[in-house]
């Protein structure tokens, strides 16, 4: 009797270790991709936050990205027509760059996308920012 119960464990034992190492094995489980090397090109992009001004707010936009090795420099159109440019490093994975309205941008990219915040003082107030951006090529 003891000899059966122990091969119940047994069995019990080694099911529930082949279980446990088929749930990490779902095909939605990808590595994220790698970030690129060269990140030149146009942008597309959406920006949310919420200005003192405006409220809550989402804008569409593109962005044009300039590479030199590390060093990188752009533009984006806002939604009120201005075009802001920038110039940083690109390195890591992570463009951090000061606009031409002295908002710092810090955007991580992993493949064909890329998010980040810009952050900086919004001019009418005097009132910190913080925006949300997501982009795609």
């Amino acid at each position: 009797m003891k000899q059966l119960k122990i091969h119940k464990w047994l069995i019990a034992l080694l099911c529930l270790v082949a279980l446990l190492g088929f749930t990490g094995c779902e095909d939605g489980d990808k590595a994220p991709a790698p970030a690129p090397e060269n990140i030149a090109g146009i942008w597309s992009y959406t920006l949310t936050g919420n200005s003192p001004n405006r409220g809550p707010f989402t804008s569409q936009g593109t962005m044009t990205i300039k590479q030199s090795g590390q060093n990188v420099s752009g533009s984006y159109a806002w939604a009120d027509d201005k075009v802001y440019t920038f110039s940083g490093t690109y390195i890591d994975g992570t463009l951090n760059a000061v606009d031409s309205d002295a908002w710092t941008l810090n955007i991580s990219f992993s493949g064909d996308s890329a998010a980040g915040t810009i952050t900086g003082i919004y001019a009418s107030s005097g009132a910190p920012g913080v925006e949300s951006l997501s982009m795609s090529r």
